[in-house]
């Protein structure tokens, strides 16, 4: 398959935080690859976070380009080979074309970009696990809560905040204010307490929800995304959060689907349904 390298680019971006360093869950290590027409589909997830784009491959603007009809293929590629992949696609010129190969006998797959500045290939063998069916997954869980949110704003507010987090403390807590419309970001250390406060339009439907996250998580997929807003797609306190991009884009010819979802952090009282007016430590907080 010939597939436009800068468009591959984009969507190694769009989901490369989420593969999973954890060599012990060795499928959750790379990343699921499905070409399907003119549809390149990226899915990464780690457990706790899932990451999906989805490309057309056709090109970008007036640089459209005859797909060629090939049969539907997928596979499991580990993340370390397309993270070097990703470097690479970083210096190609914006008309380069990836070539991708793949050998269903050996299971491996080959990338080869050559422009006029660069010549280069890599190749790796795909992992034989099956990937998780992240869709099944997801389909047992509402959306039905939507709040817009600038991401420029809300990533500096998170990173002030990121200064309070360790391997310890790493749970930001959104408090919903429809009176005030605003967000309530906080982090709480024994020694005090962080706070940052969001102007957003909040509807009564959410009204003094409350919902936790991993603050590192919430970074990596902000971080990720290239729109200048986002859609915070919830349903409770205990079920994942769906973000997806809003308004402009920093290549509006590249038409790009990204979905983003993100495990929140309960803790056991919560579960029982006993919380408490006052944050329980993140030591018992659990993530699944």
């Amino acid at each position: 398959a010939s597939l436009p390298a800068k468009v591959v680019q984009a969507g190694l971006k769009g989901v490369l935080f989420a593969v999973s360093t954890d060599e012990t869950k060795r499928v959750l290590t790379g990343m699921e690859w499905k070409l399907n027409g003119s549809t390149l589909h990226c899915t990464a997830t780690d457990g706790h976070q899932v990451a999906k784009v989805a490309l057309d491959t056709s090109g970008i603007g007036k640089k459209k380009r005859k797909v060629q009809t090939e049969a539907a293929s997928a596979y499991i590629i580990p993340g370390k080979a397309l993270k070097e992949l990703a470097k690479t696609l970083e210096k190609t010129a914006p008309e380069t074309e990836l070539q991708v190969s793949y050998d269903d006998k050996a299971k491996r797959v080959l990338f080869v970009v050559e422009d006029d500045n660069l010549s280069k290939q890599i190749a790796c063998q795909c992992l034989e696990e099956d990937y998780p069916d992240c869709d099944l997954l997801l389909s047992r869980y509402s959306f039905n809560q939507t709040i817009t949110i600038s991401r420029s704003t809300l990533l500096s507010r998170l990173e002030r905040l990121a200064v309070l987090a360790d391997k310890k403390v790493k749970t930001v807590k959104f408090c919903f204010d429809s009176q005030h419309q605003t967000i309530d970001l906080s982090i709480e250390r024994d020694y005090g307490k962080g706070k940052q406060v969001l102007d957003v339009a909040i509807p009564e439907t959410v009204n003094g929800m409350a919902i936790k996250f991993n603050i590192t998580y919430l970074l990596n997929i902000l971080k990720a995304m290239s729109s200048s807003a986002l859609k915070l797609v919830m349903h409770q306190f205990n079920t994942p959060a769906k973000v997806e991009a809003a308004g402009d884009v920093d290549i509006p010819e590249l038409r790009m689907e990204a979905t983003y979802f993100l495990f929140p952090m309960v803790d056991q009282n919560e579960m029982n349904g006993q919380t408490s007016s006052e944050e329980t430590s993140e030591e018992q907080t659990t993530e699944t």
